[in-house]
């Protein structure tokens, strides 16, 4: 029991039993309940072992658990702790308990923390941690105040609760931001399941039409909780912790009000791997039911409605998540065994078979277009046989639909529909953006990509895809602007580079067009004798020779043939071609890249290296093999 009227300094952090907070600074750190009541005591003793008995009697009082809950909370502390303080301020005394090590200092509460203190208040007194008086038994205490203070404290425990019961009524919570759970075991690959749970727990709250909850993808890279609400105008924030071992899942989680940090609810769960799913769903349900009012039957019932019935295969999809959304060839075809172990542990998981789609959809899987195309279009047909109301088996049908398939109408019609099934995805509204871009829609294409960098504001995939947006639309300063935004997120990120030598070739700016070619091309990994050849290249003849030194390097990769390595090459050579003015080479080059379905007939309509080519009759002949002859589209508005 800590002394009325005492905080403890150490740090940055204040720890302040009275308002049961933990600060550093003007913000209040989340922490489970449990993990409030063991830092204190830790505390309290600071500088003497409090042996694990004593943690387990004082502050899971009348409670059986495991010794491992200790050490769940303290590997917690010691991971909330750890910046700016070393991470051994709790030290382990082997097989025994643990003892707090920093220093600290013990102030006298003269006034409520929001406060500032009375000008002559005593200055704060460091103190050994020996001097740190011992905790007062509650029986000596009940003595030592006698009846009168017993019952003085009685009337303020009814005042406070009937207080309490007012104020609950009024804590109705309208929206909630979930950020990513914290691992509480340091070197553990736990990076799937902080956002995988956190995501899991978001969507299924999204789904409440009076809960407005942001994506993960909303919060911003090092964005405390209360930041992250503040900004993105929600009630209350919902953080948790996780450790997950062969036989054990811990997870913590507590709802904390945005405007002043105070605790609406908190839970703790010490169970098994294989009830992750029930976990995930408890959480989701108990903000539901607690926070928000006039909950339906159907709506409850949406709240725990399962992915799957499989914790393994709950696992392998999460894992193949956090590939997927690394981008590269390899992360990628792991991915593709990872959802294909999924699907095997159970063939009803929906989308399992919608993320298996979307790795083949992808370019960036490495595998030529005949070996992706009829594997996406199997799995995504899979997804929406089993729920024909999966916005992410829709995303991934629109977005072959168009790639592979070139039946433009019917890609838009899957686009609506995913968006309307699930206005929050980011992916959907993306490739959606991408799509009417590449029509030559430009301002609808435009918005539908702003709406989704507003969805997901780190991502620098959709800062590209916008920046390629407004290139298309003759405002190279707006695409400028965005790729600035994405190198400051990551100053390495290759498509600036790539991206800025668009817009410096629309301006007419061939040297600096061609030197930011050659950065983005080392920054993707191409030889530097490749890129020292380009450099040559136009060091004698300008921008028109370095476009031959580029036809050289891609007719290397052999791209008569269908290899992975030239997946893209033919495309590549028709629009080096198209440019140079060369139009019997570029038009043989866009026959062998549609035969391959490459990405030729998705930028037909709308690249400048194609503008040699149009008027050709060649060229409306291609159009009308891939139906972009009549290119007029309807133009409802999405909401």
């Amino acid at each position: 029991m800590s002394l009325p009227g005492v905080s403890y300094a150490f740090g940055p952090y204040v720890l302040e039993p009275a308002q049961w907070r933990l600060r550093k600074g003007d913000d209040v750190i989340a922490l489970p309940p449990k993990a409030l009541a063991l830092l204190l005591l830790l505390v309290e003793h600071a500088g003497n072992m409090v042996t694990k008995d004593e943690i387990l009697a004082k502050v899971w009082e009348g409670t059986f658990v495991e010794e491992g809950n200790v050490a769940f909370y303290v590997a917690m502390l010691r991971r909330t702790l750890a910046d700016p303080l070393t991470a051994s301020c709790i030290q382990t005394v082997r097989t025994r308990g643990y003892r707090f090590v920093a220093p600290v200092t013990v102030l006298q509460d003269a006034a409520p923390a929001t406060v500032p203190a009375p000008s002559d208040a005593p200055e704060p007194v460091e103190v050994e941690a020996e001097a740190v008086p011992a905790p007062v038994s509650r029986a000596r205490t009940w003595r030592s105040w006698g009846w009168a203070a017993a019952m003085v404290a009685a009337a303020a425990i009814g005042l406070s609760w009937f207080l309490w019961s007012r104020a609950s009524k009024d804590t109705t919570v309208r929206s909630v931001v979930v950020m990513p759970f914290r691992a509480i075991a340091p070197g553990d690959d736990q990076a799937y399941l902080e956002s995988g749970i956190a995501n899991a727990i978001a969507m299924r709250l999204g789904s409440l039409a009076m809960l407005r909850v942001p994506p993960l993808a909303a919060i911003r890279p090092g964005e405390g909780p209360f930041e992250a609400g503040k900004r993105l105008k929600t009630d209350a924030v919902l953080t948790g912790a996780i450790q997950r071992t062969k036989d054990r899942l811990q997870v913590s989680a507590e709802v904390l009000r945005v405007s002043d940090g105070a605790r609406l609810s908190a839970w703790s769960f010490d169970t098994t791997p294989g009830e992750i799913l029930n976990v995930q769903n408890q959480i989701a349900e108990r903000i539901a039911v607690g926070f928000t009012r006039d909950l339906s039957q159907v709506e409850h019932a949406r709240i725990l409605k399962r992915d799957t019935e499989s914790a393994d295969a709950y696992d392998l999809f999460l894992r193949a998540q956090e590939l997927w959304g690394r981008r590269t060839p390899a992360s990628v075809q792991q991915a593709i065994g990872l959802y294909e172990q999924a699907i095997a542990l159970d063939p009803k998981f929906v989308r399992a078979y919608a993320g298996l789609a979307n790795c083949y959809n992808l370019a960036m899987s490495g595998l030529t277009p005949k070996v992706r195309y009829p594997k996406a279009k199997l799995n995504a047909e899979k997804a929406i046989e089993l729920d024909p109301e999966s916005a992410e088996a829709h995303t991934a049908m629109a977005f072959l639909r168009y790639k592979f398939e070139w039946r433009w109408r019917d890609a838009e019609t899957e686009f609506r529909r995913a968006i309307r099934l699930d206005p929050r995805s980011a992916l959907a509204r993306q490739w959606f953006g991408e799509f009417l871009s590449l029509m030559g829609r430009s301002n609808e294409g435009i918005d539908e990509l702003r709406r989704a960098l507003d969805l997901d504001p780190s991502s620098l995939a959709i800062r590209g895809d916008l920046a390629a947006a407004f290139i298309r639309a003759g405002r190279p300063d707006d695409a400028r602007a965005m790729l600035e935004s994405g190198r400051k997120i990551d100053p390495n990120w290759p498509v600036f580079p790539l991206r800025m030598a668009d817009v410096f070739a629309a301006g007419h700016r061939d040297r600096e067009s061609a030197e930011s070619l050659w950065r983005g091309l080392a920054l993707t990994g191409v030889a530097l004798s490749d890129v020292d050849d380009l450099r040559a290249a136009f060091q004698t003849g300008g921008r028109p020779a370095m476009i031959r030194a580029q036809i050289r390097q891609y007719l290397r990769v052999h791209p008569e043939t269908d290899t992975p390595a030239a997946y893209f090459a033919a495309t590549n050579l028709s629009m080096a071609y198209g440019e140079l003015g060369d139009r019997d080479e570029a038009f043989h080059w866009l026959e062998i890249a549609i035969d391959r379905r490459e990405d030729a007939a998705i930028v037909l309509l709308t690249s400048s290296a194609y503008a040699s080519l149009r008027g050709d009759a060649r060229f409306t002949r291609l159009l009308e093999r891939v139906g972009l002859a009549d290119t007029s589209h309807p133009d409802p508005a999405i909401h």
